[in-house]
Order: C-alpha cells, then structure tokens, then sequence
C-alpha cells in the first residue's frame, strides 16, 4: 500500500443534517501529486470489448468482400501487408485522436498494413499508400452526416444502431476480432482523494462490483436493456440488444488483482509511443513495465472484493459525496448507472453525482484537474493523458 499523506489543498465541509441523522462530507481537490507521484491512477477494469469496425457495403463488394480486409483464423482477424489495396486511400472515421478505437485503428494501419494513417484534408487527391482519418464522430448521427467517409469504428451501441440501420454500412468486425481479449475501458481514481480517502474508495468499487454483477446476471436482462435504452437517449432496442451481446463487462483480472492489467498497459504505452509527447524516460521509469506498476494500483480492488466476500459488512458512516466522470451515450459504463439505480452507492455510504464527458480525454481532463474523483474511460486516453501530462512520475 502506497504511503498516505495529508494534502492540505482538499477542502473539507462537514454539512450536518439533523433531521435526517447522517452526515454528508464533500470533497473538492485540487491537482496535486501524491507522494507516490502520481496525480491519477488507474484501479479496475470496466470492460474487454465493445466497439466494431464498419463499412460502406458498397466499398466493401467493390473491393473484394471480407477476405481482403482481413484473413479470418477461426474468429480473430489478422490485417496484414496482403490486405493493403483493400483499405489503401480509404477515410475512415474515429471518435477521437486519443480514444482507444483511433489507437486501435492506426495500429492496423501503421502495423499491420503497412500504409501512413493521415489525417484528411477536404478535396484533397487520395493516394493509395495512406488510409485518411477523420475525427471527433462519436455517434450514428455524425456517421451519416459525414458523406465522404467510407468506413470507421465506433464504440456500443452506436456501432450496432449504424450497422442495424440499414443505411448503407455493415460490420467489417468486432475490434474482439481484431484485438481478442484487448484491455478498453478502465476505472482511474485521483491519487490524493483515494489515499485520504481509502476505505471510501474501497467501498465505491465494492458497489461498482456489485452494479457489474447486477449487468452481468441474465435475470435482469430486460431491465438492463431499458436502462440502457435511458441513457443512450432513446436508441432503438434492437441496436441496445446487439451492443450488449459484444460487451464482455469485467473489473479485474481473472487471479483477482490487474497484473494482466498492468502487462496490457506496459505493452499500449509502446503502441501509443510515436504519437505520445514524452517517454517513460521523461517521467523517470526505467521502462514500460515500471511505469506500468505505478500507474495501475489494484490495492483499493483487493479491499473491495473482500469487503463483497464479508457477508456481515454493514457500513455504518458518515455519507460521502463524491463525482465520477463517464462517457455519455456508452453503455461500457452501464454498470455505474446500475449501481447508482440499484443503491449499491447508498448502501455503501456514498452520494455519487455523475459527470458526463463527450470522450475518454474529457474523463481524463476531469480527472486530472481534480474535478472528478473517479473516471471511466478508455484505457489508451488515461494513459497518453498520464504521460503527456507528466502526471504519474517515479
């Protein structure tokens, strides 16, 4: 466990309320790096699949069908050299330069294909060697209103209401397809407000635990379908039916800590290399692998899961409030909206108010300026924002 400190920048205000008999404790923090050096750290997994690559269908007759965008070994789709006249001069879109499905996209590109992923300049002659970009389109409305774009990815459920459409795209494939078993979202926690904080942030992810469980159980399906429904504003059912069958929601690894966790973000630090600002080097790591053991924390987890294993823990305590910044229209996060619906927080003594961001950078913003004390977000955002920042240092 990381040595706790005093910050003296939290503000704390007791409110009392008589009438009601409890107490409610708001905390705002401003940024400052903990003694561990870090400003944020990531503290759970939310989920390992959920976005998919789609494709004008009449681009993908004209240039050969399935089989030359990828060559399939029983479900995992493998883009290589070979593939390269499928895709080379195509614009594709993504939701943002520094979200995991952009990151995910130029890996298949740079690495696989072996083309230049280029940014796309309007009315400019295409060349075959590059395959253009275009960003900041985040939902099936900003698809069909950029003509010009010939496929892109996308996270659930907007990927299933394009495809589910019937307006000319279809899947090319899940990004499981293309990176089985990826790490996507993740839980970040402010560094100063969980080691002041401890046992309120052990009890947050204990509920967030119990609203994961609650998603995951298949008798709460329906309801699960209408909440979801709720808070993607009202996409069509069936789209909301399609997404929830691709997300595999999870909070830790398999062995109960994140050290698989930690190996994915040692090895996405070297994916995201040439367009990070800094190196570990700069933040004083030796390597990808120690800077990885920093930023990813799983003691408040390890606390959580046995707190949900004590059949007799009944918290008693004063009420805290706290904020958690999300990605709105995305179901990965469904299962804080479900916690929060259900009164797991409540039931753990805690007021939680959540922020909605229009991408994972604006989580990470959020997060990094201490306006929220917890984010949900893409791992590839929390992590270039962490770098880029210089805000985990050894």
């Amino acid at each position: 466990m990381i040595d706790r400190k005093t910050i003296s920048t939290i503000i704390i205000v007791a409110v009392i309320i008589v009438s009601m008999g409890a107490v409610i404790i708001y905390d705002n923090g401003l940024q400052e790096k903990d003694s561990s050096g870090s400003v944020y750290n990531v503290v759970a997994r939310v989920n390992s699949e959920g976005s998919g690559i789609f494709i004008k269908s009449n681009v993908l007759s004209e240039r050969g069908g399935p089989s030359s965008f990828y060559t399939d070994n029983d479900g995992y789709y493998t883009v290589d050299e070979s593939n390269a006249a499928a895709w080379g001069g195509l614009i594709v879109s993504t939701p943002g330069a520094a979200t995991i499905q952009h990151v995910q996209m130029q890996s298949l590109v740079e690495e696989g294909l072996k083309l230049k992923f280029t940014l796309y300049q309007e009315g400019e002659a295409l060349d075959n060697n590059h395959v253009y970009f275009v960003t900041n389109i985040a939902n099936k409305a900003a698809v069909e209103a950029e003509t010009h774009i010939n496929c892109g990815i996308l996270w659930e459920p907007q990927f299933s209401a394009i495809v589910d459409a019937n307006n000319g795209y279809v899947s090319l494939g899940l990004t499981n397809n293309f990176f089985p078993g990826h790490t996507c979202c993740v839980i970040a926690g402010y560094t100063s407000y969980m080691q002041t904080h401890e046992d309120a942030t052990a009890r947050f992810l204990a509920a967030y635990i119990k609203g994961v469980d609650w998603v995951t159980n298949p008798a709460n399906h329906d309801a699960l379908v209408q909440l979801c429904m709720e808070k993607t504003s009202g996409l069509p059912e069936v789209a909301i039916e399609d997404a929830l069958s691709h997300i595999t929601y999870v909070y830790d690894d398999e062995s109960g800590d994140l050290n698989v966790l930690r190996k994915d973000i040692s090895s996405l630090v070297e994916g995201l290399a040439p367009g990070l600002k800094r190196t570990v080097e700069d933040l004083g790591f030796s390597s990808t692998t120690q800077f990885a053991s920093r930023f990813v924390d799983d003691s408040f987890l390890v606390k959580a899961l046995e707190i949900n294993a004590d059949e007799s823990y009944k918290y008693s305590g004063p009420t805290y409030s706290i904020k958690v910044a999300c990605i709105a229209g995305d179901i990965h996060q469904i299962a804080l909206h479900a916690a929060e619906a259900q009164g797991y927080f409540e039931e753990y003594g805690l007021n939680v108010s959540v922020s909605s961001q229009t991408n994972g950078p604006g989580v990470a913003t959020a997060l990094q300026n201490g306006e929220a004390q917890f984010g949900l977000m893409g791992a590839p955002p929390a992590t270039s924002t962490a770098i880029n920042g210089k805000l985990v240092t050894y």
